[in-house]
């Protein structure tokens, strides 16, 4: 069941759910979601950088942001220089909030309408948080239409949508990107 907005400020008051924001800032509750912000430390795929010889098998690379790294630019965005994402970019951005689930939450994270009226996906294919997930949200960011959309630090990008399971998960998360 998707919780709604007092469900939400429920879970968070008794910390089944829990945000960890920068200073000055509060959760963006709506009526069924979380707007989560973008944080301003991005990474810019290079294609340049990439040999088109090399073939990645993603399930043998013990750390995927390690080699991710090595086709990126790491950026760090400030509200007088944005970063403008062009047609066909692709950026490895995050949340701004942290966000922490009990074993008895799970959720998923969506892009913003206002962005994707304009062609920008804000994750590929991994909108699942799973229970016990604590972590900043990975963003997989690609501008698919044919504006030039500017990305500014702490914009609302995505919603975070939680459910509560019907009894909490046994095992929790406990991947590859666990943990700050």
């Amino acid at each position: 069941m998707v919780l709604s907005d007092g469900e939400i400020w429920e879970a968070l008051a008794n910390r089944e759910m829990q945000i960890t924001l920068p200073d000055g800032f509060h959760p963006l509750v709506k009526s069924a979601s979380l707007d989560m912000r973008l944080d301003p430390e991005i990474q810019v795929i290079r294609p340049h950088l990439i040999d088109p010889s090399e073939i990645l098998d993603p399930t043998t690379i013990p750390d995927v942001p390690a080699k991710i790294a090595q086709y990126a630019e790491s950026r760090r965005l400030f509200l007088d220089q944005p970063f403008v994402l062009d047609p066909g970019v692709f950026v490895i951005g995050k949340t701004a909030e942290e966000v922490t689930l009990s074993n008895a939450l799970a959720g998923w994270i969506e892009g913003k309408s206002s962005l994707a009226r304009f062609g920008v996906i804000v994750h590929l294919t991994a909108p699942k948080i799973d229970p016990g997930y604590s972590n900043k949200i990975t963003l997989e960011i690609m501008n698919l239409g044919r504006f030039r959309i500017s990305l500014s630090p702490m914009m609302e990008i995505a919603a975070l949508i939680v459910e509560r399971l019907g009894r909490p998960a046994i095992r929790r998360y406990q991947g590859r990107f666990s943990g700050p």
